[in-house]
């Protein structure tokens, strides 16, 4: 082993000391806590592939878990997702839950919506007898509405179903008027 010189010794300490002070700088960095323009920022700016990534990957969940309905991202941050259902049952709220609870569970724990704010799935029902004209009646559809933090604080166990149904702004359809049910021919 060759002895250093002087000068190299000097050069060594010197690439420490810059060292030494990178590693601190960036631990400073990484500890601060995140400014309110800091989140702005990195929320305000999502990966333009990203809503086309999360509507995929939400459409995948839906499809495996047997559901069909349309997946859409607008650009205020929220994930429009939206069942068309025939009325053939009385018990449209029973189907409606099934449905928003499917849709939830399509987004929970999906890592390509994380830059996105809130979920809103709506079901709309319509008549077989009649046609989707009447589907655009206020009582033959639900809506529901949760935020995308509550939703993944559910998907990791973070909160359960009361809390997230408390969190959750939920507007079931009306029961039905058994004539509405009823198949009328068209003269």
């Amino acid at each position: 082993m060759v002895p250093l010189t002087r000068r190299q010794r000097l050069v060594l300490i010197v690439l420490g000391l810059a060292n030494l002070i990178a590693l601190s700088t960036v631990g400073l960095l990484l500890l601060r806590a995140p400014t309110a323009s800091d989140v702005a920022r990195l929320s305000s700016s999502p990966d333009p592939n990203q809503p086309q990534a999360c509507r995929q990957a939400i459409s995948r969940a839906l499809f495996d878990a047997g559901q069909s309905g349309m997946v859409h991202t607008q650009d205020d941050g929220t994930i429009l997702i939206q069942f068309d259902r025939a009325a053939i049952s009385g018990d449209l709220r029973l189907e409606a839950d099934a449905a928003t609870w499917a849709a939830l569970e399509a987004v929970a724990g999906q890592a390509d919506c994380l830059a996105f704010s809130t979920v809103q799935v709506t079901v709309v029902f319509s008549s077989p007898a009649r046609g989707a004209d009447l589907a655009s009646s206020q009582g033959l559809r639900a809506t529901a509405r949760v935020g995308i933090a509550d939703l993944m604080l559910w998907s990791l166990g973070g909160i359960d179903d009361a809390e997230l149904t408390l969190r959750l702004d939920y507007q079931p359809p009306a029961p039905l008027p058994t004539a509405f049910l009823t198949a009328t021919a068209i003269p």
